[in-house]
């Protein structure tokens, strides 16, 4: 199917790297481009060598290449993990690189021991913003097997940003998805986010589902909140 024509295209261009004209470069990030983060996770499985590693570090830094190069770094970790995260590593080490750039590498790679320290200390030192660490959770499972304790310090981090009640909102129903109880050293973020949320409609269904989140650990307090 089109994965194994991908892959072909990622190890031919992985071999020969002048395919990888400007022009073939600028289709990669047109926001149309079908496929292209699958091809990026490729072209990182591919790149032993790491011809592009530095192209895809250059342009890192808004939005769109800090997702281009996250993929990147996700296929580079699934055939070197070790490689992968002693570069990220190295990239944090460098003061001219963006923490927040750092963010989507870590996504996409997952729990690592590494990331989570990583990520425990960016928080500590306010190296990210709050918004951009809740946008890391809004997909994926990534908190699930955490220690209950991280992710209170990642929600309450979350809880120092603007508009921090509708991200929070929605890092908690991931988290709790599908029907888990709330962890009862979650349960005070969890009342507060409740009490200072100005429900809309979707944002009324989302607290109703951490509601029910409390009521599976303490059935009396979750009862009162809904």
């Amino acid at each position: 199917g089109y994965q194994k024509r991908l892959r072909a295209l990622a190890s031919e261009a992985a071999n020969n790297p002048t395919l990888m004209t400007m022009e073939t470069w600028s289709a990669l990030k047109d926001g149309n481009a079908q496929h292209a983060g699958e091809f990026l996770q490729f072209m990182g499985e591919y790149d032993r060598q790491k011809h592009f590693l530095a192209q895809f570090e250059t342009e890192a830094g808004d939005r769109a290449g800090d997702w281009r190069f996250g993929l990147y770094c996700l296929g580079l970790y699934r055939v070197d993990a070790a490689f992968a995260e002693n570069h990220l590593n190295l990239l944090d080490e460098k003061t001219t690189f963006k923490k927040s750039s750092l963010l989507w590498p870590m996504r996409f790679i997952g729990s690592t021991p590494m990331n989570r320290k990583r990520l425990l200390e960016f928080i500590a030192s306010n190296a990210v913003a709050p918004l951009e660490v809740a946008e890391m959770f809004t997909t994926g499972r990534w908190l699930d097997d955490l220690p209950v304790a991280e992710v209170v310090k990642i929600m309450e981090f979350i809880a120092q940003g603007d508009n921090w009640t509708a991200w929070a909102a929605s890092v908690l129903n991931l988290y709790l998805h599908p029907n888990k109880p709330l962890p009862k050293e979650l349960i005070p973020f969890g009342e507060r986010l409740l009490q200072e949320t100005k429900a809309t409609f979707n944002d009324g269904y989302k607290c109703n589902y951490i509601a029910l989140g409390i009521a599976k650990t303490d059935l009396e307090k979750g009862f009162s909140l809904l």
